[in-house]
């Protein structure tokens, strides 16, 4: 047992020299072997500290990689600049197509929410809208292709599914309005599924006049047209003969 700096075999003052670490060895010969013991203890905590250290980032890293599959060196960096705001528009893009590769749609949803926000494209809404609608989320699909519309979002094919998501809500009248915008933004593309809703729903309401001008006018719009809605124009010249039959009664 040490007597603070002092040898308890020869009485002699142990230097600093002597000490190594918690091991104390007098010129003598004599060794504290309790204090060489607390060394090696403490060797041993260390060791024990630093493989549990190990074990923990290796779990912690499986995780993760098993979390975000081929992104998993990427996907750190991108969320750190999302949550400083300091991620670009091409960042926000990289962390939607990860999530979308991990299934994590909640993520999807919130990233497209938040590239909306920093660049202001209503093909963004469109886009989101779009996913919702594959997610079978109709009713928050048709508030974001509400969104999309009062952005200025006019894309043909977009305003289709809005008026067919209004048209299956019951929203007749405004589906429409969105089957006809389709059809008038559709360029060079047959608007045939936009066509079809419009033709269905003025047939439903008895406006076959409203429906024979439209018709008209879409198979004048391309040479192929005219090989489409045979059996409606049929059905629709039927009704308007009909309907003078019973006016000139």
């Amino acid at each position: 047992m040490m007597f603070g700096n002092l040898c308890p075999v020869c009485g002699q003052e142990i230097g600093s020299d002597r000490r190594l670490g918690e091991t104390v060895v007098c010129s003598c010969g004599y060794t504290d072997e309790r204090a060489r013991a607390r060394a090696e203890r403490a060797c041993e905590n260390r060791s024990i500290i630093g493989f549990m250290v190990v074990c923990a980032s290796l779990v912690v890293l499986f995780a993760h990689a098993v979390n975000w599959g081929g992104h998993m060196w990427s996907i750190p960096v991108l969320k750190v600049q999302q949550m400083t705001g300091t991620i670009s528009a091409q960042g926000l893009e990289r962390v939607i197509q990860a999530c979308f590769d991990q299934g994590k749609w909640d993520c999807v949803q919130e990233t497209h929410a938040a590239l909306y926000k920093k660049t202001s494209n209503p093909a963004v809404l469109s886009r989101l809208a779009d996913f919702r609608l594959r997610l079978n989320r109709a009713d928050d699909a048709l508030l974001t292709y509400d969104w999309y519309v009062r952005a200025g979002g006019r894309d043909s094919e977009a305003l289709y599914r809005y008026a067919d998501l209004l048209e299956k809500s019951g929203e007749k009248a405004q589906a429409l309005e969105f089957y006809a915008k389709s059809v008038a933004g559709s360029g060079e593309r047959l608007p045939v599924r936009a066509m079809s809703g419009l033709l269905r729903l003025f047939m439903q309401e008895g406006r076959y006049q409203e429906a024979a001008d439209h018709l008209k006018a879409f198979h004048e719009s391309a040479g192929n047209a005219k090989d489409y809605f045979a059996s409606e124009a049929e059905a629709i010249q039927e009704n308007l003969k009909r309907g003078k039959r019973v006016a000139n009664r």
